[in-house]
């Protein structure tokens, strides 16, 4: 359920900020979220990948539709790419690869102040 919410938080604020901050500010916003919410180490990278990944895909899906998919078409082409829709799936990657570290950084400085939970025989 955690990584559930960690996983809409951060797509949520990155979308909501976009508008006003440069691209990699999905690296504040996932780091913080993972500074805030306790999980995993993978926990954290795969909230702050899928978060931004898809909602980049979604976003770069949207804005190709609208323009009848021509500039991802030329920039395929620029880098010698079969098809435009390989470029929406490469700013997604690319995208989550950032978020995740991010998220990850965020983790590793929680564990850092704060001792992580000792786990009990008993669960």
């Amino acid at each position: 359920m955690k990584f559930l919410i960690k996983t809409i938080l951060i797509a949520g604020i990155a979308y909501f900020i976009a508008d006003f901050t440069p691209w990699f500010a999905v690296v504040g916003v996932a780091f913080f979220v993972a500074l805030l919410i306790r999980s995993s180490g993978i926990g954290a990278f795969m909230s702050g990948f899928i978060g931004i990944g898809l909602l980049w895909i979604i976003q770069s899906w949207m804005i190709d539709t609208e323009n009848a998919s021509l500039l991802s078409t030329k920039i395929a082409q620029l880098f010698s790419l079969p098809a435009g829709w390989y470029m929406i799936i490469i700013s997604g990657v690319v995208g989550g690869l950032v978020a995740g570290f991010g998220a990850l950084s965020g983790h590793t400085l929680r564990n850092l102040i704060q001792a992580p939970k000792k786990k009990s025989a008993y669960y």
